[in-house]
């Protein structure tokens, strides 16, 4: 009776995996054909999963640090060309944090990229206040060990390094203050190098559309050749695709005319 109970049990469990794995692996797929269908409605190229070269230049943006370093990301239903004269790369990015073995904690977000112009941005970070801290906290945590290992190798000028380092000081540092714009300083925290140019980059009209989004607030990274928007931890239904996309298009040319 009771190797009977056992085999139940153990049937049970191997059951509700594959019914589990069937229907992870039928979502992904159904996304992946609905967001090739939306770049090819805009033509544009899709790619269904990103590539080391993206993976590499992507390396300098804080998010994708952990992408650029390994097994504990994936980029996947890249999407890429032009709108409205706007070139952008679409992506999902899914990652994890913390340990394996005890506690892990999965995020899964689409992230509009820009390629910025020959003079780069300067490198910052816009983070909504409350969660954002503790995941920034979670990633550096999960960086610490890698750390020793990769210091040597990446410290001579590479740009992953600078990610590395903006994650890991930007918890020891304060946000930086705009005093023209208090109702962003309230909601969201700016962390960057130079605080200056930051502060002239941010025109009443990015801050307007950022704002815009205060249902789900966006996260906006610099990592000085690309930048990045993105709502922490959501991933766009592809039927919303296009309007996330021109939102942020809007969000860029804001901000790239304050450094005209």
């Amino acid at each position: 009776m009771e190797m009977t109970v056992i085999f139940w049990l153990f049937g049970t469990v191997i059951a509700f995996t594959v019914i589990a794995i069937v229907f992870i692996t039928t979502k992904a797929k159904w996304r992946a054909s609905r967001m090739a269908q939306v770049a090819q409605r805009w033509n544009l190229t899709y790619q269904r999963a990103g590539s080391e070269s993206l993976t590499s230049e992507l390396g300098e943006l804080p998010l994708f640090t952990l992408a650029a370093f390994g097994s504990r990301a994936t980029i996947s239903n890249v999407i890429t060309g032009k709108i409205d004269g706007s070139s952008l790369t679409a992506l999902d990015y899914a990652y994890w944090t913390g340990s394996a073995e005890t506690r892990r904690f999965d995020y899964a977000q689409t992230v509009v990229c820009f390629h910025l112009p020959p003079t780069p941005y300067p490198r910052f970070t816009l983070y909504p206040k409350g969660g954002a801290r503790r995941a920034s906290i979670a990633l550096a945590g999960a960086l610490a060990k890698p750390l020793t290992a990769v210091a040597k190798p990446l410290s001579g000028g590479d740009e992953r390094w600078s990610a590395v380092e903006t994650i890991l000081e930007s918890e020891s540092e304060g946000g930086i203050d705009l005093p023209a714009h208090t109702q962003l300083s309230q909601r969201y925290t700016l962390q960057g190098s130079d605080p200056a140019a930051i502060r002239r980059m941010f025109g009443r009209h990015f801050v307007e559309s950022l704002l815009d989004f205060e249902s789900h607030p966006l996260s906006v990274e610099s990592g000085g050749r690309w930048l990045a928007i993105y709502r922490k931890n959501k991933l766009i239904a592809p039927e919303k695709l296009a309007d996330f996309l021109k939102h942020c298009m809007r969000l860029q040319k804001n901000l790239s005319a304050q450094t005209a």
